[in-house]
């Protein structure tokens, strides 16, 4: 919903959307208050790398 709200409108970017959430709860971990972003969000999302498995 985050991505979606600042203009990321290509909701085929499974990848991006994923990096973006993965990062932004990462970053709520590294603050002290419940509801807070730390601001190296977008350095974590840069440095994530993503792999699955597809299942048939």
């Amino acid at each position: 919903a985050v991505a979606l709200a600042n203009g990321m409108t290509d909701i085929t970017d499974i990848p991006g959307i994923l990096r973006r959430a993965t990062a932004w709860s990462a970053a709520a971990v590294l603050m002290p208050a419940a509801g807070e972003i730390s601001p190296l969000h977008t350095d974590l999302e840069s440095q994530l790398i993503l792999s699955w498995k597809e299942t048939p």
